[in-house]
Order: structure tokens, then sequence, then C-alpha cells
């Protein structure tokens, strides 16, 4: 019998990721994986149809922006998961009073955290398929969480992530040429979301300039102060007279 996963969120973009992989395990695993997502608002009320719900699925984890179970929903959902022994985890930063879970192990725990945190589609497809199986099962069909790359320089036409500039450098600078950075957030890479950094990639070449687009879970902006010039890439235009800084 599969296990009913339950994921609740209150960010709308985890959601939606955390549905995409989803459908692409159901997909590969139909008879596996049985799963659901619930994107709520950060204040939304505790309603009893929770019970229902939450007594219909086997495993439950709340993804959640904030800290500490401080709403209705946070802490009469904990509550009543707490009472009925329900497999859950909160990822959260809590405060020193919470219990922020139920009936799974600290490796458990450890190993939810690593595919989360991590990111990206294939560790959160396994994500759901190492949740639907018996995790002391040794043929546990999920691949290990994956630590992939922080940060690192991107380029469309390249086979991998460079860590190294002086390796890109050689393999897609032009001497003479001017360069221009862009920087863009992880997660756009993690999730193949690089329209834009391709499209601008293509541009700067077009207008015989390097270009060095990179990606980092740091705050953009933030390289405007440690490797000017950067643009973010929300921002990047370019007229030069336009871009903003």
């Amino acid at each position: 019998m599969m296990k009913k996963i339950l994921f609740v969120t209150n960010m709308e973009q985890t959601a939606a990721l955390l549905q995409d992989a989803l459908e692409k395990v159901q997909k590969q695993y139909p008879e596996t994986v049985s799963g659901q997502v619930c994107y709520l608002q950060s204040d939304a009320s505790w309603e009893n149809v929770w019970e229902k719900t939450f007594t219909e699925h086997e495993v439950i984890i709340f993804p959640w922006m904030g800290t500490g179970l401080n709403t209705k929903f946070l802490s009469e959902s904990s509550a009543f998961l707490q009472q009925r022994q329900i497999k859950h985890l909160y990822l959260m930063s809590g405060n020193p009073e919470d219990v922020l879970h139920a009936a799974f192990t600290d490796h458990e725990i450890q190993v939810i955290k690593q595919y989360y945190v991590y990111g990206g589609l294939q560790n959160w497809f396994n994500l759901w398929l190492w949740l639907s199986q018996d995790q002391e099962n040794e043929k546990n069909l999920a691949e290990p969480p994956i630590n992939l790359p922080w940060d690192g320089i991107y380029h469309p036409a390249a086979d991998k992530i460079y860590t190294d500039f002086k390796e890109y450098k050689k393999d897609f600078f032009q001497e003479g040429q001017p360069t221009i950075a862009v920087v863009f957030y992880r997660n756009d890479w993690l999730w193949n979301n690089t329209v834009f950094a391709d499209a601008i990639i293509k541009e700067i070449e077009t207008q015989h300039c390097n270009p060095l687009c990179f990606f980092s879970t740091s705050t953009p902006e933030m390289y405007d102060i440690m490797y000017r010039p950067v643009i973010p890439i929300h921002s990047f235009s370019l007229n030069h007279q336009a871009h903003k800084l």
C-alpha cells in the first residue's frame, strides 16, 4: 500500500516546484508515489477540515517561511499532529519550546533536510520517492541527496558549471573584448529556468563582449559591491544608461 504524502507550504514558488517534482515522479513511478501539495497564505486559519486532511495522510511535511509555530494554523496543526502521532516535520526555524516533528528518527530528518535544502528537480523528485517507501528498506528506489553547486559560472553552450574563472575564461573569452558580468539566483539554475540568462548571454556575445554569467544563493545586489560592475539579471539592459545598479 502506498503512503499518502502531503506537503503544506506558505511559499507559492515552492508549492509549484514541489508539484512539478511530484508529477514527474508519479509519471515514472505511478504505483509507488501518492502525494498532494497545498499552498496556504501565512495567516491561514485553522479549520476542522484539516483534521480530516491530516488523518488521510501518513506523512506530512511543512516547508514554511517563518520562525516558530507562531500562528493559529501552525500551533493547532502541531498540537493535532502530536496528539495523533502522525509522522510530520516542519522545515522551519523553531523557538526553544516548539516541537517540530513526530515519528521521524534524527537520521530521517537529516536526510529530508538534505533533499530539501540542496534543492532542484532531481533532489525533490527523490524526496517524494524516498518518503513514499520504507526508509529502512535497502531497496528504496530513491537516489541519495546530491549537494549541487551553491555558486558557479553558467554558459548555455557548456556541459558543466564552472567554479574556476580561469578555466571558464580559457573556454569562452575572446581576448580584447570587454566583459559584462551578470548574476542570477541559484534556484533559477536548479530548476532550468535559464531562458533569461540564455538570452542575455546571447545578446552580450552579439555585441562583441564576453559574458560572465554566474548564479549564487546570495542576494544578487551584493555582487555590485564585491565585483563591480555586475548587473543583477532582473535589471539587465544593454542600454547602459538604463540599467540599475
